[in-house]
């Protein structure tokens, strides 16, 4: 996440002043968020990839922070990112994996469900991990009304359609942005 998507993620969180807080996808704003907003008293973090889980949580030592681990189905593990070595372009497979994800609900099913068995109704969703299509359906549902969606990497054609679909005119992309458009929906 750029510098600019950071700024507009902090005056989200400072002007809505949420007390439960979800994130689909940890990882700098696992680390950000909690630190810089003390009126949050419970952040789930859900990541889906065992080695960034890892590594994310061994950084946070904020005790409001839930980290929660929910590994894709195991008939559709997911696979190396990069080339040995962890550099270089993104595999073609994981492209491929990753696009699944996005058209099989069952494949990340664990990790859409998980934050919602700690708080039923969080006041705040960030989605910016794996399986987005459904996170966001998902967090729509199930947030608080008044509560808002922000959904990272917004611009993508994939999510524009079902933030279209769910969230309707409630949703605000904002601009700038130059890696990844932030979109943000409060619930009436």
């Amino acid at each position: 996440m750029g510098l600019e998507e950071q700024s507009q993620l902090c005056a989200i969180y400072a002007t809505r002043r949420p007390k439960t807080a979800v994130e689909f996808g940890s990882g700098g704003s696992t680390l950000l968020i909690p630190s810089a907003f003390d009126f949050i008293e419970t952040y789930i973090s859900v990541e889906h990839n065992e080695m960034w889980h890892k590594q994310v949580q061994e950084h946070s030592k904020d005790a409001r922070v839930k980290h929660l681990f929910e590994p894709p189905a195991s008939h559709a593990p997911e696979p190396a990112m990069f080339k040995e070595g962890g550099k270089g372009k993104t595999l073609p497979e994981y492209v491929a994996w990753s696009e699944r994800c996005e058209r099989e609900p069952d494949i990340m099913a664990s990790y859409v469900a998980a934050p919602y068995a700690i708080v039923e109704h969080p006041d705040l969703i960030l989605v910016d991990g794996r399986a987005r299509r459904y996170c966001i359906e998902t967090a729509w549902a199930a947030l608080e009304p008044g509560g808002v969606l922000v959904v990272h990497d917004s611009q993508r054609e994939q999510y524009i359609k079902v933030i279209d679909e769910v969230c309707g005119n409630r949703a605000h992309w904002l601009v700038p942005f130059t890696r990844g458009q932030v979109c943000v929906a409060a619930k009436g």
